[in-house]
């Protein structure tokens, strides 16, 4: 997966941004076990990057019953958020361990959650206080969520330049048990719906 680099400087990007008419889009379709998936909880994202910042998009038509907060907030982190429908990144910046990673979820309603992820053996240690600094916006317009996660580069530790590979997975969840949705660009191929496979991450590299 190629990230494209973006002629805007270090500053923030918005979700509803011309750059990204320019910025390739890729779809995914299949489940976390690599079987197609339902066309209307298809997903599309796209990459990107500057001096400052990681940039990722979701486009996500909402074509079923969304599971969203009663009262969302997106002041603050909300955890437990992976029980509604989401769409996440998982990155992690050192190609070389990736049993520790960042998880990034953002919700149609711009409700938000960061984490870290390490395993220890089999055990996996999930650090929920950490503060990333990642900036979220979405947006609703006529049936289409878009959503997007700005992560900037020195909380993942990585110097952007051309070349440098990190990491990571790209997902969503969608719709309710038990017909509930989860769509991953690379399959996980776990007996049941998990994410937490590094060893199924993909690789992310930074383009010019």
């Amino acid at each position: 997966m190629i990230i494209h680099r973006i002629d805007t400087g270090d500053g923030i990007l918005s979700v509803t941004s011309p750059i990204w008419d320019s910025i390739p889009e890729t779809s995914v379709e299949n489940d976390w076990m690599g079987i197609r998936s339902l066309p209307e909880r298809f997903f599309l994202f796209q990459v990107c990057w500057n001096e400052r910042f990681f940039f990722i998009r979701f486009t996500a038509s909402r074509n079923e019953d969304c599971l969203i907060g009663a009262n969302p907030c997106g002041d603050s982190k909300t955890l437990g958020l992976w029980n509604r429908d989401v769409c996440e990144i998982f990155i992690a910046p050192n190609p070389s361990t990736p049993e520790e990673y960042f998880e990034f979820e953002i919700a149609p309603t711009g409700e938000w959650v960061d984490l870290h992820i390490s395993f220890q053996g089999t055990e996996r240690v999930t650090d929920s206080e950490i503060e990333t600094n990642a900036v979220y916006e979405a947006v609703y317009n006529s049936g289409v969520d878009l959503m997007m996660i700005s992560i900037p580069w020195t909380t993942l530790g990585v110097k952007p330049s051309p070349g440098v590979v990190m990491k990571g997975n790209v997902y969503r969840c969608t719709g309710s048990e038990p017909t509930r949705g989860y769509l991953a660009l690379w399959p996980t191929k776990s007996p049941s719906p998990n994410f937490h496979i590094p060893g199924s991450f993909g690789e992310f590299r930074i383009n010019d």
